[in-house]
């Protein structure tokens, strides 16, 4: 669900109050969670019947508006500190295999004159 209700929500026909006006300006934004009046795309109906009508589309839809936000975000080159964390860690673990790689090639250099490696593939 767009609003993260994981529970059924029950809708209705009253405006509510700072939504969107009969010509269809906006008077004051209001939380997605408090839009009672307003089903979103993707809205599962377990009960009832409704006719609706559509007041925005593409990047001017809420979806829009979020995907608007991504990309945004895309261009701002500023990483997160939890980006930034996770870049950090994830170099760490890079260090941590590749030594460990090493570590066992390494050790397994001197077997390699066992039948299992069939014969010294090194000389």
């Amino acid at each position: 669900a767009l609003t993260g209700e994981s529970m059924t929500v029950t809708k209705g026909v009253d405006a509510v109050r700072g939504s969107f006006t009969a010509s269809g300006d906006e008077e004051e934004e209001v939380s997605l969670a408090q839009r009672s009046c307003i089903a979103f795309a993707g809205t599962v109906v377990t009960a009832g019947h409704a006719v609706g009508i559509v007041v925005a589309t593409g990047m001017t839809s809420e979806m829009g508006r979020i995907q608007a936000g991504v990309t945004e975000a895309k261009l701002d080159k500023a990483k997160t500190p939890l980006a930034i964390k996770l870049d950090a860690f994830a170099h760490q673990l890079t260090l941590v295999i590749g030594a460990v790689c090493a570590g066992t090639f390494a050790a397994s250099v001197p077997r390699f004159s066992s039948a299992i490696f069939k014969g010294n593939a090194m000389r």
